[in-house]
């Protein structure tokens, strides 16, 4: 719909409409699919649960540059932008509706009443996953521009949201296996790490292999603290988990509120990205500093 009108104010509430729905669709995605997942003994497939971001993203990058290299105006790349989503939202609530619910057991009369969910350590965690909200946004606002202002990428000015795709896609799987190996929480505090390292390098490297190695370390590591973070999220709130799922996606999308509004306070008039990109680089380094105290029980 962005691509039928140039009214500020409407832009402002499709936003804000996309925004509702891509929060509703993460919470209840990952809670009826990851449980029917367990209940039907094919837990493994967890890993490649959000390999789909990546292949959106890859799917994204190829249609926007094929339209902008044919001279298609701006609003029929949202409007094909829009139908591609439509046509793999009917796929995906095609496979949604396939799938069997599962029982859930009633709370029986004069049961003992739900543990606390707001303790010290879930704090911290939904603290922390907000982190990943304003660390990801900065790098992802700034990440495409500094890719375009290299004149060897002129000629593909997408390239660097195609390999954020490219590296997503398959990465869940890789910290899957991390955690299984480390742990769950050392493989996400890990993940946090690499994230704030490399959301530097597009900055202090500004060159093809600084943008692209940028863009892999984003890609690598935004799928696996997603999935990591909300696991975390699950285990640790047991018969809450659908609320702690939720609380876990407002700490995000409050990050991705906060963040653009510090980058564009620090970036200044000179359009220097440094200052923002290491505002961004040393939130995620303290998110994963508050993952570190979940160790001792974790």
């Amino acid at each position: 719909a962005m691509g039928l009108t140039t009214e500020p104010l409407a832009w402002h509430a499709l936003r804000f409409a996309s925004g509702v729905a891509s929060a509703l669709a993460l919470v209840f995605f990952t809670g009826f699919a990851l449980e029917s997942f367990a209940a039907s003994g094919r837990g493994h497939w967890a890993g490649w649960l959000y390999g789909g971001v990546g292949l959106g993203i890859v799917a994204s990058s190829i249609v926007v540059e094929l339209l902008q290299k044919s001279a298609v105006g701006w609003s029929w790349q949202y409007l094909c932008a829009g139908a591609l989503a439509g046509a793999l939202a009917i796929v995906a609530t095609r496979a949604a509706l396939a799938i069997r619910p599962v029982a859930v057991a009633t709370r029986e009369a004069g049961a003992p009443p739900r543990a606390r969910l707001f303790t010290p350590r879930f704090t911290l965690l939904v603290i922390a996953y907000g982190g990943l909200g304003l660390g990801y946004v900065v790098q992802a606002t700034y990440l495409p521009t500094l890719g375009r202002g290299l004149p060897a990428l002129a000629g593909f000015s997408t390239l660097a949201w195609l390999v954020v795709g490219l590296a997503a896609a398959p990465s869940n799987v890789f910290w899957q296996a991390a955690a299984s190996r480390l742990g769950q929480l050392p493989a996400l505090i890990l993940a946090y790490l690499i994230q704030a390292g490399g959301l530097l390098l597009p900055v202090l490297w500004h060159s093809v292999p600084g943008v692209v190695l940028g863009g892999i370390a984003l890609g690598a590591t935004l799928v696996g603290i997603t999935a990591l973070g909300l696991q975390q999220a699950r285990d640790m709130a047991g018969e809450q988990a659908p609320r702690a799922l939720a609380l876990m996606t407002a700490s995000f999308g409050l990050g991705q509120v906060v963040g653009p509004y510090l980058g564009a306070l620090l970036v200044g008039p000179d359009n220097d990205f440094l200052p923002p990109t290491v505002m961004a680089s040393s939130v995620l380094a303290l998110s994963a500093l508050l993952l570190v105290p979940l160790l001792r029980r974790g």
